[in-house]
């Protein structure tokens, strides 16, 4: 198999569960390895490895911290997966 960068299975693992991937880069290189994401699909092994994975956080940018926005008080958001329906 091709080596395939961490990245990039994480935003195709993100896109087969149906939700929106917005990958931001100004570099040449990384906009095409995004792109990459298109060219190999996750097999159900793969899948349940990442699904398996103990340490689940919620990411946010720098620019919601710096609004002065308290993120402890965003509710947790709980996600229908259509990959266990």
């Amino acid at each position: 198999m091709i080596r395939t960068e961490v990245t990039t299975i994480l935003l195709r693992y993100v896109m087969d569960r149906d939700m929106a991937i917005i990958p931001k880069s100004v570099k040449p290189a990384r906009v095409v390895e995004n792109f990459q994401l298109f060219d190999f699909k996750l097999s159900k092994d793969e899948i349940k490895l990442l699904e398996s994975t103990k340490n689940r956080q919620r990411l946010f940018t720098d620019d919601l911290r710096q609004s002065g926005y308290d993120i402890s008080t965003c509710p947790p958001v709980y996600l229908d997966d259509p990959l266990n329906r």
